[in-house]
């Protein structure tokens, strides 16, 4: 009973050290491995990318990691208070949190205020109005009709088939 308890006593601490690095590492690991999105970010819309536009490495991400759990707070009133809305964890790593859709159609783009995007391409001409309204093809004549059918032995003589009706035109 007593070794149990020394056992029991001896996981829980490194339990908790496990699910603190579990939970430090979570932003980190999908900031680096999935394109710059944890699950909420992709929901979203937004991503963190370097500064330059390049993809997040691993010092970058931890290091943003690391001043959001120390500063927490100050974190928030930083981004509040300055016109660029960066927090200090991305001043000191080199990052910025991009919009998607604004990377997405130009390449390397920036959402953040004060970081221009990169011009865009010019937008396809408009399509063309046609220019006159085609006439349906005629329809073709219809076939002759087929071929009375020969004499039956006998003297017997089938009736003669139907004229075709007159052509609509």
């Amino acid at each position: 009973m007593i070794l149990r308890a020394v056992r029991l006593g001896m996981l829980t601490p490194l339990l908790l050290l496990a699910g603190w690095a579990a939970s430090f590492m979570y932003k980190p690991y999908f900031e680096v491995t999935k394109d710059g999105q944890t699950i909420g970010k992709k929901m979203q819309g937004i991503k963190v990318v370097k500064q330059n536009g390049a993809p997040v490495d691993w010092g970058a991400a931890i290091l943003r990691q690391l001043l959001w759990w120390l500063l927490g707070i100050i974190e928030l009133i930083v981004i509040l208070v300055k016109s660029d809305r960066l927090r200090l964890g991305d001043m000191v790593a080199g990052t910025t949190v991009v919009d998607v859709a604004v990377v997405g159609a130009t390449g390397m783009g920036y959402a953040q205020p004060g970081y221009p995007a990169q011009p865009t391409a010019p937008a396809p001409a408009p399509p063309q109005p046609p220019t006159a309204p085609q006439t349906p093809p005629v329809a073709a004549p219809p076939p002759p009709p087929p071929p009375p059918p020969p004499a039956q032995p006998g003297g017997y003589q089938p009736p003669a088939p139907p004229p075709p009706p007159p052509a609509q035109g």
